[in-house]
C-alpha cells in the first residue's frame, strides 16, 4: 500500500519510513537510508555527529527501527555506513555489541 501512495503522491514529499508497511528495500539502498537518517537526527535532538553517541537502538526503534535489519540489527554498522565521512569511536556509544571488546586488535 505505501509503494502505491508513494508514488502517486510524489509532490507531498512523503516520509516513507513514517508508513507501517515501507517498500520492501527501501533502506538496502545507501541513499534511502541517508535520507532516513538526516531526517531522524534533527527529531532526537541530534545537532552534530558526536550526538549520536548518546542515541541507540531504543531511539531508532521509535521511527523505523526495523531498518536496521539491513545493518545486522547494528545501529553502529547503520551510522558508519551511512556516514561514512566520519570517524566513528565506537566505543564512545552508549552499548556496544557482544564480543565488541573481545575483537579489538
Amino acid at each position: 500500500p505505501s509503494t502505491i501512495v508513494l508514488e502517486n503522491f510524489p509532490e507531498f514529499n512523503l516520509k516513507p519510513w513514517l508508513f507501517d508497511n515501507s517498500p520492501k528495500s527501501f533502506f538496502s539502498s545507501k541513499t534511502q537510508s541517508r535520507l532516513f537518517l538526516d531526517w531522524l537526527g534533527p527529531n532526537l535532538g541530534i545537532r552534530c555527529f558526536e550526538d549520536w553517541y548518546q542515541k541507540g537502538r531504543k531511539n531508532l526503534n521509535e521511527f523505523g527501527g526495523w531498518t536496521l535489519k539491513y545493518f545486522e540489527f547494528s545501529f553502529m554498522k547503520a551510522l558508519n555506513s551511512v556516514y561514512r565521512e566520519y570517524e566513528w569511536e565506537f566505543w564512545k556509544f552508549k552499548t556496544v555489541p557482544r564480543n565488541f571488546w573481545e575483537n579489538i586488535n
